[in-house]
């Protein structure tokens, strides 16, 4: 029974948790601003979702192609767009919105492990790593495509790319978020994103300029 007794607690502390969350949903129903809010997030999921499938096509070939070549050595021009992508957009943006610090669950009698846990549910059921996940699958299936042989250990480096980059991300909020929780941090964060939209307009002329 003591060993039971910190899993089943857990257990209970999760499950408030989510009750929690999915009452505060269903209450900003009720509400005008939260029905529009519902809206927007429909209209971004659709939106990330043709983005998902877009790109895991995109991957797909491409990865098709770099093993058909015998250059396997090429996924590497795919791997670190998703890398980069899951690590940057994130915390841009959250410039935008008015996030809760989740360093507040520390305030309640919640565990380390719970708290853990938390973090990575949050990070897991983020869309950005929905979006990845699809060009993941996508790098996946164009591997096994391509040469049968090369699936298992492409899943097995896919796996592992995944669990670095949730916990690396939870990783660098836990470091971010006490700034964005600051509305003049968010907003030099807001201006630096919209600098960073900007400046890929210049890929084309830099590439012109350089050959």
């Amino acid at each position: 029974m003591t060993e039971l007794t910190p899993t089943l607690h857990r257990r209970g502390q999760l499950t408030a948790i989510a009750w929690l969350r999915w009452r505060l949903f269903v209450n900003a129903l009720r509400t005008s601003r939260g029905v529009l809010e519902l809206i927007s997030r429909i209209v971004v999921s659709f939106a990330f979702a043709i983005g998902g499938l877009g790109g895991g096509f995109f991957m797909a070939v491409m990865a098709s192609v770099f093993i058909s070549e015998g250059k396997p050595g090429m996924l590497a021009v795919l791997l670190w767009p998703v890398f980069v992508f899951w690590q940057v957009f994130p915390i841009m943006a959250t410039a935008f919105t008015d996030n809760p610090d989740a360093s507040d669950l520390l305030r309640f009698p919640l565990g380390y492990r719970s708290y853990f846990l938390v973090r990575m549910a949050y990070g897991a059921f983020d869309p950005v790593t929905v979006l990845v996940g699809l060009w993941s699958l996508g790098i996946l299936l164009g591997v096994g495509f391509a040469k049968p042989a090369l699936l298992p250990w492409t899943l097995l480096v896919l796996l592992v790319l995944a669990a670095f980059n949730l916990l690396f991300m939870q990783m660098t909020f836990a470091w971010v978020e006490r700034w964005l929780a600051r509305r003049r941090t968010r907003e030099i964060m807001g201006v630096l994103f919209v600098l960073l939209m900007l400046s890929f307009q210049l890929i084309g002329p830099l590439a012109g300029q350089f050959n």
